[in-house]
């Protein structure tokens, strides 16, 4: 009886694990930045492409056209739904932050739903310059920041992050160095 209940457990702990990695859910979810889809309102330069949000390099960022003016958006097209409970935004400095922010989520890039929607405070003596945003927990395949009133002259971010969001490109196939045939002998 013991062992039948060990393994039912095992098999139960199994089953979850493998429907928590596949089910899209943002937990342990791993994209390859390629299959991402950003599109955002403007962008100043070439070297500050939309993209450049989901990369782990801190050098780069996306910024907004100054033409822009006092709105812009930055949009997430993930390949598959996933769990959306919190982000984090790291802005560039203190003087190309947005004073208010929208957070917005969909499954189908059409209808929207509004899940965060709050005005900024941002004092002189801020030297952080990322901020964590959390939120009851929604579905969606697509996200969307629209930032207003920009503290500054222009919006710049450097990387947006979800908890348990990675975004990694595919490794290659490791080439074996060796022939298992010859392990098992000659």
């Amino acid at each position: 009886m013991g062992k039948r209940l060990f393994t039912t457990v095992n098999v139960l702990v199994c089953l979850i694990v493998v429907l928590g990695t596949f089910s899209g859910v943002a937990l342990g979810a791993t994209f390859d930045p390629a299959t991402v889809k950003i599109t955002a309102s403007s962008e100043a330069q070439l070297s500050t492409a939309p993209e450049n949000v989901i990369e782990e390099d801190g050098g780069k960022r996306w910024s907004t056209d100054y033409k822009d003016g006092d709105e812009a958006w930055i949009q997430l097209a993930f390949p598959q739904e996933i769990e959306f409970r919190e982000f984090s935004v790291m802005w560039y400095g203190k003087n190309n932050r947005a004073g208010k922010v929208r957070v917005m989520i969909s499954s189908d890039g059409e209808k929207w739903t509004t899940i965060r929607d709050s005005d900024l405070e941002v004092s002189e003596t801020d030297h952080e310059f990322k901020e964590k945003f959390t939120f009851p927990k929604t579905k969606g395949k697509y996200f969307r920041l629209e930032l207003s009133e920009p503290v500054g002259f222009t919006f710049s971010i450097v990387s947006l992050t979800f908890p348990g969001v990675e975004f990694r490109e595919p490794t290659e196939d490791i080439e074996l160095i060796y022939d298992p045939w010859e392990l098992v002998g000659s």
